[in-house]
C-alpha cells in the first residue's frame, strides 16, 4: 500500500465519523451532512478537508484495510505452533456476528471495486497481504513436518482467504446455517484437508 502521511486531528475525526456512518447508515446512504453530524462539525468543515466525498470513503477504505491486516498479522505473533498459527488466522479472518463493524465496513466498500480503479487496488492488495500470511504459516508447517500440502503453500492460501472472504458475506446476512462457529469449522476442515492436519479440536 502507498505510504501513509501522518494526518491531523481533524483528519482522524473525519475518518472516524465515515467509519461510524457507513457502518450506520451503508454506503449507497452516506450523506456529507451524517457525516458532520457524526463528527460534531460543519458540513463545510468536511469539504475543507474532503471537497470530494469520494475521498473520504478511499481514504476510509484504506485506513480500514491497514488496520485489518495488521490486526491479523497480531492475532499470530507469538503464537509458535502452525496449527495454532492457522486456527488464529482463520478466527481473525471472519465476523463474529453480523453486528461485527469492522467487516461490515469492509464489505461496504469492496463492492466499490467492480467500478472504481482505486478500491479494486486497494481490495487486491489487502488479499495478496492476507494470502502472505497464510502463505508463510503453511510452508513454515511444511518445513518442520506438520503439514502436508495437497497443493502449493500459495494456492492453498488463496483458497483459505477467497472462502473466509465468500462466507463473511453470509455471517453479516444472518444466514440461519452460517454462524461464526460453523463457518470457522468449515475453513479448519478445508485447511485440515489441504494440509494433511486435524485443525478441528474438541
Amino acid at each position: 500500500m502507498r505510504k501513509r502521511t501522518p494526518r491531523d486531528e481533524r483528519h482522524r475525526l473525519l475518518l472516524e465519523a465515515g467509519e461510524r456512518t457507513l457502518v450506520e447508515r451503508g454506503l449507497h446512504s452516506l450523506k456529507l451532512k451524517d457525516v458532520a453530524s457524526s463528527a460534531s462539525i460543519t458540513p463545510s468543515a468536511v469539504l475543507y478537508h474532503y471537497p470530494d466525498l469520494t475521498d473520504l470513503i478511499r481514504d476510509i477504505y484504506e485506513e480500514a484495510s491497514e488496520r485489518w491486516y495488521h490486526g491479523r498479522k497480531a492475532r499470530i505473533a507469538g503464537v509458535d505452533s502452525p496449527a495454532d498459527r492457522i486456527r488464529a488466522l482463520v478466527d481473525s479472518g471472519l465476523p463474529t456476528s453480523p453486528a461485527d463493524a469492522s467487516v461490515r465496513l469492509l464489505c461496504e466498500l469492496e463492492g466499490m471495486s467492480v467500478r472504481n480503479s482505486d478500491y479494486a487496488r486497494l481490495m487486491q492488495e489487502l488479499f495478496d497481504q492476507q494470502v502472505e500470511l497464510y502463505r508463510e504459516v503453511l510452508e513454515r508447517g511444511a518445513e518442520t513436518g506438520i503439514f502436508t500440502l495437497r497443493m502449493t503453500a500459495l494456492e492453498i492460501a488463496r483458497a483459505l482467504v477467497a472462502l473466509e472472504d465468500s462466507l463473511s458475506y453470509y455471517i453479516l446476512n444472518d444466514h440461519p446455517s452460517l454462524s461464526f462457529d460453523h463457518c470457522r469449522d468449515l475453513i479448519l476442515t478445508t485447511a485440515g484437508n489441504l494440509t494433511g492436519t486435524q485443525l478441528i479440536t474438541a
